[in-house]
């Protein structure tokens, strides 16, 4: 007979660079093995983004996986169109694993790093020239300094319609423990003069941030993309100007979360 759901509450938590991470919520069936993360809000407004498989400008990945007390290994992947009965359809601090063995008595979480969302303010301008569709990258020189993390970004292009600007990260992009992965922006002003919202949440990716450190390069390139907001069609030629609400940044671990599984 299959297994009937089990919902628990372990209350495991981890406190580590003034961050509090917890284990919200584990949801037991015959199919997956759920467990919801949550995070106490922290001393600068922190809010939790989720959890990271690896730090940013690294090659490696760890991914964040369960281990029990018998030495099983349960990493994330589970591909199956779920949610809880008595929670929301989609949550982005849900994860999914495969179900427990039955005589797990100590699960523990383990994650190498996550990411957090600091609230910070600013804005920059950006101007596309005439036929960048065609000319591939051009040279900018877009100076912004937001939450601590001082930037300019030095090229420009356009790719899969985001315009994408990248910045020489150097020692840069560390603050107080954490590593910086991101830009959250909430609106782009096209050269129309219209202020559009840009979603985190779309269908379609209209903001996305990250650190990758090119075959060959001598550091690491912060990269930020962005569209000409919702309903504000293809990226075309003049001056864009963006609001920044925050940086994400990520805050490396080991995140190892315990609790007892009931028996």
């Amino acid at each position: 007979m299959p297994m009937e759901p089990v919902s628990l509450r372990p209350g495991a938590s981890q406190e580590r660079n003034g961050l509090t991470l917890r284990v919200e919520r584990v949801d037991l069936t015959d199919r997956l093995t759920a467990v919801t993360l949550g995070m106490d809000p922290g001393p600068d407004d922190e809010t939790l983004v989720g959890a990271s498989a690896r730090l940013p400008g690294s090659d490696g990945v760890d991914l964040y996986h369960l281990t029990d007390e018998r030495g099983n290994r349960y990493d994330p992947g589970v591909a199956l169109a779920w949610e809880p009965a008595d929670g929301p359809d989609f949550d982005p601090h849900r994860l999914l694993f495969p179900p427990l063995a039955p005589l797990a008595g100590r699960v523990t979480f383990h994650v190498p790093a996550i990411v957090v969302l600091r609230p910070a303010a600013a804005s920059f301008e950006v101007t596309v020239p005439q036929g960048a569709e065609e000319e591939g990258p051009w040279p900018v020189d877009v100076a912004l300094s937001v939450g601590g993390y001082p930037l300019r970004f030095t090229e420009a292009r356009l790719q899969y319609q985001l315009l994408v600007l990248s910045a020489a990260l150097g020692d840069n992009g560390e603050r107080d423990g954490r590593l910086l992965a991101g830009l959250s922006f909430t609106s782009v002003t096209g050269p129309d003069g219209v202020a559009r919202p840009l979603a985190t949440d779309a269908a379609l990716v209209e903001q996305f941030g990250q650190v990758v450190t090119p075959e060959g390069a001598g550091e690491p390139l912060f990269l930020v993309g962005f569209s000409a907001g919702a309903g504000g069609g293809p990226i075309r030629p003049g001056t864009y100007r963006v609001q920044v609400t925050g940086v994400n940044e990520a805050v490396p671990g080991p995140w190892e979360l315990t609790w007892e599984m009931p028996q």
